[in-house]
């Protein structure tokens, strides 16, 4: 067994480096918060008051603490928890702690930060740099408690100063805010934050004296991952574990998108004039049963020319499934005008005009599903469109700005989605 002695922590929000006029006040403050904060937390969890008590009874030093008080209970177990020494007086340190307390307590939400008690001898007896010190506190209150973390530089800047957001006094570029200003200039200690190559070469400095681990997976990339707990090797596989899973959901993501576009274009041929889907090979005929049987009893001469019992044909008799033209359309019409009856026909013939107007769809003219069908397989967000460019369509007949009819709906279409994604992205279009 090993004789070293264990490794001992102070753990503390990230604000005590906003305490003090000086760093002497910050780091008295960050060991007394730490020390009472230590010894409350294990009473807490080994029982209470009453197992304090009786651990603490005829110690050495017992006589100097008052039992009664959970301030200088937490003193005595805690000094011995963060190893530091405070002489034979609980006084000084639980005064340094109620003060810090009511500093948190105005200061807002802050992150802990977990560091050894040896850093802490160092900077106080002026080996290791109290700037040093708040950077490393910086990086390590981003990190918390995982892995690995991406840290940047003016988070760093802040986080040196107490902040744990860079937003409390930089702007996205990293420049001072007003508010930012105002904020420094109410601090006791009137710091202001370092630079960006400070900050580098402090980073430098510490990851020379391997207190974390970092990796720049582009070279000269802003995006840099630090961890306090893996090795670089360890880091670097971590993250290419993290790569190839990304590049695997990718290409998964990518294969069904290439099906789904595959089949959304079978889906569009289908849905083109002419080849409607036919669920029941009866699908024409129950059609013309019911419009006849709703009307009259009997079929009529007007009624079987209107309605084509084939399932491979256009609802109107005379407009085959290549006779897409409007003037191939307006033939159809004239033939079914020429047909003789009585009044009874007529009348008949105009309700099935009517319905076949709504379920056959107008030869050279798309239905808003065809539409949608063709924008969805084109790019991502154009369906969104669909709809505004159909009501457009409707409401100029389908013919451009010369009154002329429109030949090509699927370019126009893709051109309309087109430039309205990019409008509603905040892109500017070029004439």
């Amino acid at each position: 067994m090993s004789d070293e002695p264990k490794q001992t922590f102070h753990q503390f929000p990230l604000a005590l480096l906003a305490y003090g006029a000086d760093y002497h006040n910050k780091l008295s403050a960050i060991v007394a918060w730490a020390t009472i904060n230590a010894g409350m937390l294990a009473e807490k969890k080994m029982g209470g008051k009453k197992w304090a008590q009786q651990r603490l009874e005829g110690s050495e030093g017992a006589n100097l603490i008052t039992m009664s008080r959970a301030e200088h209970r937490a003193w005595a177990l805690g000094k011995n928890i963060v190893n530091w020494s405070w002489h034979d007086s609980p006084h000084f340190c639980v005064r340094l702690y109620a003060e810090a307390q009511q500093f948190l307590s105005s200061f807002g939400k802050s992150p802990f930060v977990r560091v050894s008690s040896d850093l802490l001898i160092e900077t106080e007896k002026g080996i290791f740099d109290f700037r040093d010190l708040a950077v490393l506190l910086a990086v390590y209150a981003v990190i918390g408690d995982k892995q690995y973390a991406i840290v940047h530089r003016d988070r760093v800047r802040a986080g040196a100063l107490g902040y744990s957001s860079p937003k409390t006094i930089f702007d996205q570029d990293g420049n001072t805010t007003p508010a930012g200003k105002a904020t420094l200039a109410a601090r006791p200690d009137k710091a202001m934050p370092l630079t960006t190559n400070q900050v580098r070469y402090t980073l430098d400095r510490l990851h020379t004296r391997k207190f974390f681990s970092r990796l720049q997976p582009k070279k000269n990339g802003r995006i840099v991952y630090y961890s306090r707990s893996l090795s670089h090797d360890a880091l670097a596989e971590i993250l290419l574990k993290r790569l190839e899973k990304k590049a695997t959901t990718a290409l998964a993501q990518d294969g069904a998108e290439q099906s789904y576009r595959e089949k959304a274009a079978a889906l569009l041929k289908r849905l083109t004039c002419g080849e409607l889907p036919n669920k029941s090979p009866d699908n024409h005929q129950a059609i013309t049963a019911g419009v006849t049987a709703g009307v009259t009893g009997t079929p009529t001469a007007g009624v079987t020319a209107l309605i084509d019992a084939s399932p491979n044909r256009c609802l109107l008799n005379e407009c085959s499934p290549n006779e897409y033209s409007p003037s191939g359309c307006a033939s159809n019409a004239a033939a079914a005008a020429r047909i003789d009856g009585n009044g009874k026909v007529r009348e008949l013939d105009g309700v099935v005009a009517g319905l076949a107007k709504k379920l056959t769809p107008r030869c050279g003219i798309p239905r808003l599903p065809e539409v949608e069908a063709f924008l969805m397989i084109c790019f991502a967000g154009a369906v969104d469109f669909a709809k505004p460019f159909y009501r457009a369509m409707e409401k100029s007949h389908w013919k451009d700005k010369d009154g002329k009819p429109i030949t090509d709906w699927k370019a126009l279409a893709k051109a309309y989605a087109s430039t309205c994604w990019r409008k509603r992205a905040g892109i500017g279009t070029t004439a």
